[in-house]
């Protein structure tokens, strides 16, 4: 019987080395899902949040990422909360009558969860 044998450290390179097989199936999925999750994401006034949208992908997984101190929000969604003015009167449009109101506080609704970047991740990997 022959048989040729493939040494372990050169296999583990080209199968999960920087730019091995696994890898490169991670960063592939990465791109696909930077994609979607950009078009799932809500866009509010500035698109920072869609914009700031990233992955880091190695051997070990796949991250998707949005960069922004308020993804957080969007992500996991907020309670019914007041919010109050730090300096003089805020504004807000009231949505009964699309006019524009200075406030002191404002009862807010709180907002529901949108988790745009798992929903992205589980089309890619479905």
């Amino acid at each position: 019987m022959s048989f040729a044998r493939v040494d372990r450290a050169d296999f583990d390179r080209v199968v999960f080395g920087p730019s091995g097989h696994v890898t490169r199936y991670f960063e592939r999925k990465g791109r696909q899902a930077t994609t979607l999750a950009k078009t799932l994401c809500p866009i509010g006034d500035t698109g920072l949040l869609a914009q700031s949208i990233d992955f880091h992908a190695d051997r070990d997984g796949l991250e998707l990422f949005a960069n922004t101190d308020y993804a957080r929000y969007v992500l996991q969604g907020t309670e019914p909360h007041i919010i109050e003015a730090t300096s003089g009167k805020m504004t807000f449009i009231d949505t009964r009558t699309g006019k524009r109101v200075f406030v002191e506080t404002v009862n807010h609704p709180g907002n529901a969860a949108n988790n745009f970047l798992q929903d992205a991740i589980d089309a890619v990997f479905p």
